[in-house]
């Protein structure tokens, strides 16, 4: 019997395997799919064959569908690249290319492993040709290697995914903490500013923390809509250590900001799995303009050296970091809580920022910077950043970055 006549035999007696309604109705539902490594012919592909799988899958629309490429070759993918992985799993999802599925409802994530060099060896698989890629957005490349051991770190690997959905179902739970505050009535205004431009059904998952010397007033907290903590400045990192807040908002209540400018900064961590939400003055360039002419309108060459100073320090985080941060000497700032409370807190505004900053990028932190308005005041009101200030402020930079200590 020649091949083809083989062929025809087999295809006559060939039986289409029957999906389980279990699984197929549990795929149609699932938050998370994923199409996990292994043995590709005798394996997987006969299970992404299977009638009525491709098509569970993709009329599942709010799911995200991972593909977790093998790291290793084995005998049935000797000479296979990554890429070849994944186009071969999305060809017999559509049942060898017989349904017209649109790669996106079979797969929005493909995860890539690429190992690094000094590990990487002949029986690694490598990525490809990245660049045929039709769409980037659906590739995710990276070291998933649980060290040498073949396996996948499954932390590392799965924990974006996973925290991307939970931080869907549930409502973040922030701490706003009003600093450099001199009376209750910066305070108020601050937060009148920010209640303007809040959606009611956010205060609930909102606490507003004060430093000052007292509690505020009474009269203030009994219409706030949200709790007030009343917290010394020397208790201030063991209260959030021991608090199960998401994320941290920094807000310098001298004056000089605006609340409203806090929800903004918010908003963005709906639907963004950041570290870090910076506001930037510099992006508000009529804001910084003003300041520097109320500051130095005769002072010209201190204006000079206090405006090359900052860009500086932008310019060190640029060279150490990879990372041009704008306006490293802000006073909005919104923080992951775990990595703030790594941090210790300093009193000197202009210290901590460096300390926050280099130890939110050396660990590889996601930071996006947003324009904040900024009203300035004269010297004779606020404590301005000194030459010196600068100075300690680079040396902070420059130790955390060689030594990995917080200045």
């Amino acid at each position: 019997m020649d091949k083809v006549a083989a062929m025809e035999c087999l295809q006559q007696r060939s039986v289409a395997p029957v999906a389980n309604s279990a699984a197929l109705e549990a795929l149609e539902r699932a938050d998370l799919i994923i199409y996990s490594p292994g043995t590709q012919h005798s394996s997987l592909y006969p299970s992404y064959m299977t009638p009525e799988i491709g098509h569970a899958i993709t009329a599942n629309l709010k799911a995200i569908k991972l593909l977790i490429t093998n790291i290793y070759e084995d005998a049935e993918i000797t000479n296979y690249q990554a890429v070849d992985i994944a186009d071969r799993a999305r060809f017999y999802l559509r049942e060898k290319d017989s349904r017209d599925f649109p790669d996106p409802l079979l797969v929005t994530h493909s995860l890539i492993n690429y190992p690094d060099q000094a590990r990487s060896g002949a029986a690694h698989i490598a990525p490809g040709d990245l660049g045929l890629i039709d769409d980037p957005r659906a590739i995710r490349i990276g070291e998933y290697e649980d060290g040498s051991s073949g396996f996948h770190d499954a932390d590392k690997a799965l924990t974006p995914f996973i925290n991307t959905i939970f931080r869907q179902r549930r409502s973040l739970k922030l701490a706003v903490l009003m600093q450099e505050a001199i009376s209750a009535d910066k305070i108020t205004q601050s937060v009148l500013q920010m209640l303007r431009h809040t959606a009611s059904e956010r205060l609930p998952n909102i606490d507003l923390i004060s430093e000052l010397e007292s509690p505020l007033p009474k009269s203030l907290q009994e219409f706030l809509p949200f709790r007030t903590i009343h917290v010394l400045p020397g208790d201030v990192r063991q209260f959030l250590s021991e608090s199960d807040y998401d994320y941290v908002v920094l807000f310098e209540s001298s004056g000089m900001y605006h609340g409203g400018d806090i929800m903004k900064l918010i908003s963005v961590l709906e639907s963004s799995d950041l570290d870090a939400v910076w506001g930037s003055r510099r992006l508000s360039v009529n804001d910084i303009h003003d300041s520097y002419r109320l500051r130095f309108q005769h002072r010209r060459i201190i204006g000079a050296i206090s405006y090359l100073g900052s860009h500086l320090l932008s310019l060190v985080y640029l060279f150490l970091f990879g990372r041009y941060i704008s306006d490293s000497l802000s006073g909005v700032r919104v923080i992951r809580k775990s990595l703030l409370v790594d941090i210790p807190f300093n009193r000197e505004p202009t210290i901590y920022n460096q300390q926050l900053l280099s130890g939110i990028l050396k660990k590889r932190g996601e930071v996006l910077e947003m324009p904040v308005r900024f009203f300035s005041q004269s010297p004779k009101k606020v404590k301005r950043t000194t030459v010196m200030d600068g100075l300690k402020a680079l040396g902070v930079i420059l130790k955390n970055r060689l030594f990995g200590q917080h200045g």
